[in-house]
């Protein structure tokens, strides 16, 4: 039962990053669209994820009951001492979702509309960005023992290294987007031409970025490079992820957009994966030495048993209805 929900756990967290990623991206790409005076990109963000916008949480959700339900002990010790960055996240989500409904259903086009379009473009970049700050602060070690405020609650995630992988989310997510609007401007060649040289500016700034977590890796948290390339699978996926290049470069070129979109969705979910990988079976790590695993912060076999079956039927029944029920939205969308 515990591989099982492990293993669900794992798969939800890639298809958050994955889909829900391009989600924040879309907001942030709009933004910097807005702001720089550019062709703005609000019709082609709701076609994209008009439909779906809401769906992708549900992964986000999913990891939370796991987290909760099979690993309380854990989840404990990862909300209390990170709660801060957690609830800046839960402020820009819940602003974000706010004002894309209020902009997408408003009867009334008036000011409000660019006022909403801020909103939305920047706490997409906040949400990616805490996110990110979040990750990075689980490859340090969190206080054991709750001492002053700053030490127990900010130093954690209050690094040099965290904001820089917050940066790097925060770029791959926009890259993520663009590749992704590729496939959905198909009908607009003036429109896919621009969002194409803006992809190539993205993945200079997720190749900067990614640079920058390698730097602060080396001089603040060495523990990181013994993630990233300590274990055979997380070096195979990493291999893996540069070997991609070469093939969606390729697709850029040649107009293949849809290929585009799956090769950067697979290069992105095998980089998370190496990440969960290499630090299984770890869950925190704490400064005194100790850490706690999956097993060792597991819940009693009785609740384990329940989310397993909770799990099974919602995979079974709730998973196909939810694939069907996007697909007729997007349908109906691509239509319009």
């Amino acid at each position: 039962m515990l591989e099982f929900i492990i293993g669900i756990l794992a798969i939800s967290l890639v298809f958050y990053v994955v889909f829900a990623g391009a989600d924040f991206g879309a907001g942030i790409y709009e933004f910097l669209s807005f702001i720089t005076k550019r062709p703005p990109r609000k019709k082609l963000v709701e076609k994209a994820i008009g439909p779906i916008w809401e769906a992708n949480h549900m992964w986000l959700i999913l990891v939370v009951v796991i987290f909760f339900m099979g690993f309380s002990e854990a989840f404990a010790e990862f909300s209390k001492l990170l709660h801060i960055p957690i609830v800046l996240i839960l402020i820009g989500i819940s602003l974000r979702g706010t004002a894309f409904a209020f902009r997408h259903y408003d009867p009334i086009q008036d000011h409000w509309q660019k006022k909403y379009t801020i909103l939305f473009g920047v706490s997409s970049i906040w949400t990616a960005f805490w996110q990110g700050v979040v990750v990075g602060a689980l490859f340090g070690d969190l206080p054991s023992q709750q001492t002053d405020f700053y030490t127990t609650f900010i130093a954690p995630w209050f690094t040099a290294f965290s904001f820089a992988v917050g940066l790097f989310v925060v770029a791959v997510y926009l890259y993520l987007a663009q590749t992704f609007f590729l496939s959905e401007s198909s009908d607009d060649p003036k429109v896919t031409r621009s969002i194409k040289n803006d992809v190539w500016k993205s993945l200079v700034f997720v190749l900067l970025t990614g640079g920058l977590v390698f730097i602060v890796a080396w001089a603040k948290q060495p523990k990181f490079f013994s993630v990233f390339f300590g274990h055979p699978a997380s070096i195979t996926l990493l291999v893996l992820t540069t070997l991609l290049f070469f093939p969606l470069l390729n697709s850029y070129k040649t107009q293949r957009f849809n290929l585009a979109r799956i090769l950067v969705a697979f290069q992105v979910a095998f980089i998370f994966m190496a990440v969960l990988i290499k630090r299984f079976p770890i869950l925190l790590s704490f400064n005194d030495g100790t850490i706690m695993t999956y097993s060792s912060a597991a819940a009693p076999e009785s609740t384990l048993k329940q989310l397993t079956i909770a799990l099974a039927v919602g995979i079974t029944v709730v998973l196909p209805f939810l694939v069907y029920l996007l697909k007729i939205f997007k349908t109906n969308r691509d239509r319009e």
